[in-house]
């Protein structure tokens, strides 16, 4: 209950910010879509606003009450809601979190290199995935997307993008509280206000709070482990000039994160035991097992319509991340130190003509990141290694749309990028260690070719292809004594074909999609000892795969969505040499790539009575095993997988909602990352048990 006594002062807080508001509240009734069509989805995946049915890519968009009745609270929670997303646990020391589409989940790295999957937050990257794992209080959707997006996303966005895209601050003043508990002590505290603040400036504030105790029992203590407390807090200011042709957009974010995390071995001596008691740990000296992370950033948007069909926007952002992990396996405890402080700076122009539809800009980063090691000895701890870095990129890019005819359109696009990263390790608290560097500097073209048909408004075919590419870096943890170890750039090369629909009057939305990848350099992570890691470039590789996404309403109220997404992501030359063996990995399954994978949702809402409203949804997800390892060695994979979530509502009058929901119902437990340490230790995550909690909303 401490942990609820820590944060019950933002809820405090929150029904403060509420009553407040409340008498600036206008009465009004929650907006129905038509009961009887789908809702218009609107997205901004190719950095303009467009109707996802006509957009020339694979896209999932996730609304804030879709993801409200899977009961999704971070981004770890996607699992089975876009097809063809993986979102794996914690992967390596460091606490990174692994993200994978279409089997393309790049190389979890904690210094040196970056993800495969770029995520954004409001437009800015996030360089490590880690830091977009923040409470959703406030988020308008989430966008999912599929394939390679070099030309207007450019760098470390070879398997795809995920947009998160936050609420704007409001003209008419707006409020929300949403409070829950549940078991293993779990509790959730998310409020927001917004409003006017003077003629055409407009604030808005969230705050969520949000955790649980241990989902584990200690063997060694006999009490609970795992226990984990959260929080989010977001500040926006939007400026809209008379006129709208112009506006600001500022906003200021922070995220704080204590939780335990632990890695159960795979191995009971030299024998293979899994998984085990899933609902069981052994750990000596709990009370050193912690993960601290403290993420930060500040952006600003401007945009000024020039006149009414050419646009200008630039995004500005600094971010600051810190994260304090100490783990514990087998009997060795290990601390991992990580700091991140990037920046960036995108400069974009839209024009948008008769028959011309024309994208440019330019973007810079940088970043400087630090991670360390401490080993504990007899006489205090061990630098295994601390490495410092540096990244500097930039790029140029442009997209053009031109219409032959009305039904006809040729897209043509490209990026250059240019970037130099450099890294110190010092493994000078080593026997025979010492400092080595490197540097690698790389430039690169991303073009990307495509053509749509829309014979009618209902139907829209896109083909496309693309260039991915995933940068050269460093594997941080070469060893004390090794050389240093360089890796080369990946490059993707996407073919796509596509079709969307719209049927019965908007009732029903079919789409299909088929690709084929071929995979260059693919950059490959291995474990080769404890705190060692070898990063090498495979040959080639081949991504074979096909999706569907399908929506209806069934009855007045009543919603089905189901998606699919089958695959084949195989090594397709691959000779590992790890001295002395040389090992041949052809035809091997790449990692997080499940052969099928899909989900089924369903929604239903109706009112009861004139004043009470009732809402009822659950989803269920499986996938097939999936590997993490390219030896496909099945102690360092995950058995297939279902999951069930269910939530239940009702609505009182305009304003109020009580829920009850659960995550997980069936309680599978199952691997959500394994990492190979050594030959008797393999180093797995555990899912998260069945939840269930009862909540009240409150809206105005």
């Amino acid at each position: 209950m401490a942990r609820w006594h820590k944060w019950s002062g933002v809820c405090a807080a929150c029904l403060a910010w509420v009553a407040s508001g409340e008498a600036f509240a206008q009465d009004r009734a929650r907006s129905q879509p038509d009961a009887g069509a789908l809702d218009e989805i609107v997205v901004t995946a190719e950095r303009r606003e467009q109707d996802i049915q006509s957009a020339p890519l694979s896209v999932t968009a996730l609304s804030a009450e879709r993801l409200a009745d899977s009961q999704v609270t971070t981004i770890s929670d996607l699992n089975g809601l876009a097809p063809g997303l993986v979102v794996g646990g914690t992967a390596t020391a460091g606490g990174n979190n692994a993200l994978s589409i279409r089997g393309v989940s790049g190389q979890v790295l904690p210094i040196g290199a970056e993800e495969a999957v770029g995520v954004y937050l409001d437009g800015v990257y996030l360089p490590r995935s880690d830091t977009a794992f923040f409470t959703l209080a406030d988020v308008e959707r989430i966008e999912v997307l599929r394939g390679p997006q070099g030309t207007l996303y450019g760098r470390n966005t070879t398997a795809g993008a995920v947009n998160i895209i936050t609420r704007d601050p409001s003209a008419a003043p707006s409020g929300s509280l949403d409070v829950s508990l549940g078991n293993f002590d779990t509790y959730s505290v998310r409020g927001y206000i917004g409003g006017p603040v003077s003629d055409g400036l407009a604030l808005g504030f969230s705050a969520a709070a949000s955790g649980h105790g241990g989902y584990f029992t200690n063997t060694v203590t006999g009490r609970d482990f795992g226990s984990s407390d959260e929080g989010t807090y977001r500040l926006r200011a939007l400026y809209a000039a008379p006129g709208g042709r112009f506006s600001a957009n500022l906003s200021f974010d922070v995220t704080e994160l204590d939780r335990q995390e632990h890695f159960k071995n795979a191995f009971s001596a030299a024998t293979y035991v899994g998984l085990g008691d899933p609902d069981e740990v052994s750990i000596l000296f709990e009370d050193q097992v912690s993960t601290e992370k403290l993420s930060s950033g500040a952006s600003l948007t401007l945009e000024y319509e020039l006149n009414p069909r050419l646009t200008l926007a630039s995004i500005t952002s600094v971010r600051d991340f810190e994260s304090d992990v100490t783990y514990y396996n087998t009997g060795t405890f290990a601390t991992f130190e990580s700091t991140a402080e990037p920046i960036s700076q995108e400069l974009r122009a839209l024009y948008e003509g008769e028959r011309l539809t024309l994208t440019v800009g330019a973007n810079y980063y940088a970043d400087q990141h630090s991670y360390l090691i401490l080993l504990p000895n007899n006489f205090g701890d061990d630098r295994n290694p601390y490495d410092t870095s540096e990244i500097s990129a930039w790029a140029v890019f442009a997209q053009a749309e031109f219409a032959l005819t009305p039904s006809l359109t040729l897209i043509a696009g490209g990026r250059f990028n240019e970037e130099t990263r450099s890294i110190v390790i010092d493994y000078s608290d080593r026997p025979g260690g010492g400092i080595v560097t490197g540097e690698v500097s790389d430039e690169v073209f991303l073009p990307r070719l495509g053509v749509t048909w829309q014979p009618e408004d209902e139907l829209f075919f896109y083909a496309s292809a693309s260039r991915g590419y995933q940068a050269p870096g460093f594997a941080g943890t070469p060893g004390a004594g090794n050389p240093i170890n360089a890796f080369d750039a990946e490059h993707l090369t996407a073919y796509e074909l596509g079709m969307k629909s719209t049927w019965l009057d908007n009732r029903f939305r079919f789409n299909v999609s088929g690709f084929h990848y071929d995979y260059e350099d693919l950059q490959v992570r291995q474990t080769v000892a404890v705190a060692q890691i070898r990063v090498t470039n495979a040959a080639t590789a081949v991504v074979d795969g096909a999706e569907i996404e399908a929506r209806a309403v069934l009855l007045p109220g009543l919603e089905v969505g189901v998606n699919l997404n089958w695959l084949d992501a195989r090594y397709d030359e691959f000779i590992a040499q790890l001295a002395p063996t040389i090992i041949d990995y052809s035809g091997q399954y790449l990692n997080q790539a499940p052969r099928l994978s899909g989900g089924v949702d369903i929604s239903y809402e109706t009112q009861l009575t004139s004043s009470i409203g009732l809402r009822l949804a659950t989803d269920y997800s499986h996938r097939s095993e999936i590997f993490f390892d390219p030896s496909n060695n099945r102690d360092v994979r995950s058995r297939p997988v279902g999951i069930l979530n269910a939530t239940a509502a009702l609505r009182v009058g305009q304003h109020v909602e009580v829920y009850g929901y659960g995550r997980n119902i069936t309680d599978e437990r199952y691997e959500t990352a394994a990492v190979p340490i050594s030959a008797n230790r393999t180093a797995i995550v555990v899912s998260d048990p069945a939840t269930y909690g009862l909540g009240v909303r409150y809206r105005y």
